[in-house]
């Protein structure tokens, strides 16, 4: 009895130290990074009051439980992102919890300690547990209806033994039911858990003398959930058969197994050193034990089969309906969890195997421990390389709106025109930015009218182009912007480009004042003439200037335009560079004698000083900034001089 208390005291302390590992890489940087597009879809959507939150979900491919979870949750933190964000990593704490539980139960104490463990550290987890959605919440209630449907299947053997307590088994029946129907009500995607789950009372079934008896059961606790999520039901099929399988191309074997096993924070050609002998692993933990006969009524194959239809399930039925690309990847999670069980358990059986063993030789259980040891190093190298990259690459970090909007407030104030293209952007960057007249998410039913009226009614514009090529295949957007104004900008804030617009008329389409300056040792670019959109201007507005070039001779390297405004103290104050022609017409494609237009737009600051400023132009290489020298010596070449008022 000692022994036993000494253990339990041993394995508490363990999982204490566990969860506290789980819970401090799921909070750190936990607010660092901004919202993205669905995280600032949850932020709005749970600001809503209840009906208006459940009449959102049914236009959406989400059910409403994790929104009004969220709506609750921050009425008590606040919602900056960390408070919001934090419902997710709470939800993964718990999962870690679980997997100790299950792996408990279906194998024993130590699969589920080391489960546990594996599941605290997987990037996976971590990833989605530092992400307001409700994918992380997902993952708890499936393998807590894992827990509770191996507990609901062992009931009649309780039974047999004389062990039953009615109020026990009542928890139990009535919590898997309640988990069962928040999982409906979390997301589309769990029930194939509960497909899974049938698939196992399948072969349970199977095995049973009462199997009218064991199909009432299960379809008593199955129904009552149904009957619940009924209200929902109709919107559910409404919204799973129209809603389309997109996101982009389908990933391969390798980019599906590398996401359950170590998550989408390393590159997948990363992960091949750990991928096999970590399936290995995993292969091990499904072997069945040498000796079986514990007692217990649930057999190997049974308790397995939970953590083999956890894994499978949905991965097949994903790559049945052809949804495996990679937006898709994030439904595996609960597969990741299985995973973190049956390779836990390979470890406790390469434990027991190691030990020495009677007529055996010492050398063979040596090979056995190198053999496990080789195989852990291997698996679990890549595992360090994504947690790295969780935290620190910015290949994997979300899409800044937080900084866009800063840096739109800091140039033009909160009554700036920003287009969002697509308009599902609006709620994400009105989390940061105050929504207004000037806010435009594109394209819609008047697409060019509101183009034009910004147009008419702003000196710059703010683009946020994201997934355009979904939303806007056409680029309808962009060339109604290129009718009336000319490109000054362009970054890249994650999967964002924040395009900015000065507003002058667009390109000119002729030469204004002649120039014949040419460009390089041996003349080989002249720059035609330009043409200035205004020469009088006032804080803030935006300034066209368009170039004609051409080509003297074959050019073989490409050169970037930059086109400089500066102070009367000689201070540089605005500039814009770019290939010309907005990097549509490198310079190594022109042909001698050939018109090249190329169009470029300035943005004074807001706070700029009245006085005489002066337009400057120059040509240099982009991979050492080497400058090309004109025939008059000027660097850079002077064009022309403007009034700021």
């Amino acid at each position: 009895m000692m022994e036993r208390s000494q253990r339990s005291y041993w394995t508490l302390a363990l999982l204490v130290v566990i969860l506290l590992l789980a819970a401090g890489l799921r909070l750190y940087h936990l607010g660092t990074q901004s919202f993205w597009n669905d995280e600032g879809n949850s932020a709005r959507i749970a600001e809503r009051p209840v009906g208006a939150i459940i009449a959102g979900a049914a236009g959406d491919i989400h059910p409403p439980g994790y929104y009004l979870l969220l709506a609750g949750w921050r009425s008590g933190t606040g919602q900056d992102e960390f408070a919001l964000r934090m419902l997710s990593a709470l939800a993964g704490v718990l999962a870690v919890a679980v997997i100790y539980g299950v792996g408990r139960d279906l194998f024993d104490r130590r699969v589920g300690i080391l489960g546990a463990l594996l599941a605290a550290i997987s990037p996976f987890q971590v990833y989605y547990a530092q992400e307001a959605r409700m994918y992380a919440l997902v993952a708890l209630w499936s393998v807590l209806s894992i827990w509770l449907a191996a507990k609901v299947f062992a009931i009649p053997g309780e039974m047999v033994a004389g062990r039953f307590r009615r109020r026990r088994a009542l928890l139990v029946i009535v919590g898997y039911m309640l988990v069962t129907t928040a999982g409906y009500y979390t997301h589309y995607s769990f029930p194939l858990i509960i497909l899974g789950e049938s698939l196992v009372f399948l072969v349970w079934l199977a095995r049973r003398k009462k199997k009218l008896h064991g199909l009432a059961v299960w379809f008593g606790v199955q129904i009552i959930p149904l009957i619940l999520f009924a209200p929902w039901i109709p919107i559910a099929i409404r919204q799973i058969t129209s809603w389309p399988i997109g996101g982009g191309e389908n990933v391969g074997a390798l980019v599906m197994l590398s996401s359950v096993v170590y998550g989408s924070t390393l590159p997948p050609d990363a992960t091949r050193i750990g991928l096999l002998p970590l399936l290995v692993l995993a292969l091990i933990g499904l072997l069945p034990p040498v000796d079986d006969e514990d007692g217990r009524y649930l057999s190997y194959g049974e308790r397995a089969g939970f953590v083999l239809a956890l894994l499978v399930v949905p991965i097949g039925v994903l790559m049945l309906v052809g949804a495996t690309s990679q937006p898709f990847l994030k439904f595996l999670l609960p597969s990741n969890l299985a995973l973190c069980l049956l390779v836990a358990r390979s470890f406790v059986m390469g434990i027991e195997l190691s030990q020495p063993i009677p007529l055996t030789s010492p050398v063979n259980n040596l090979f056995t421990r190198l053999t496990i040891t080789v195989l852990a190093i291997l698996a679990f190298f890549p595992w360090a390389g994504s947690l790295r990259g969780l935290y620190s690459d910015p290949a994997y970090q979300r899409d800044d709106y937080r900084a866009i909007a800063a840096r739109i407030i800091q140039e033009a104030g909160l009554d700036a025109a920003v287009i969002l293209d697509a308009p599902n952007q609006w709620e994400v960057f009105t989390y940061y930015y105050p929504d207004g007249p000037g806010v435009t998410p594109l394209p819609n039913d008047s697409t060019k009218t509101d183009v034009t009226k910004l147009l008419d009614s702003y000196g710059r514009i703010y683009a946020l182009y994201w997934g355009a090529a979904q939303q806007d295949p056409n680029d309808l957007v962009r060339s109604l912007l290129a009718s009336g104004a000319i490109e000054a900008g362009s970054d890249w804030y994650g999967g964002v480009q924040l395009v900015t617009y000065a507003v002058t008329g667009g390109p000119a389409s002729s030469m204004e004042q002649p120039s014949g300056v040419t460009f390089g040792e041996n003349g080989e670019i002249v720059l035609d003439g330009f043409t200035v959109s205004r020469s009088e201007l006032s804080p803030g507005d935006g300034i066209g200037v368009t170039l004609f070039w051409h080509a003297a001779v074959p050019i073989d390297s490409r050169y970037k335009v930059f086109v400089h405004l500066y102070a009367p103290d000689g201070s540089l104050v605005a500039q814009h560079d770019s290939e010309p022609g907005e990097n549509s017409a490198p310079t190594d494609s022109w042909s001698p004698g050939q018109t090249v237009i190329d169009a470029h737009g300035l943005l004074l600051p807001l706070d700029v000083a009245a006085g005489t400023y002066q337009l400057a132009v120059g040509l240099y290489r982009p991979e050492d900034g080497t400058r090309l020298p004109t025939r008059t010596g000027e660097d850079p070449l002077p064009l022309q001089t403007v009034i700021v008022r």
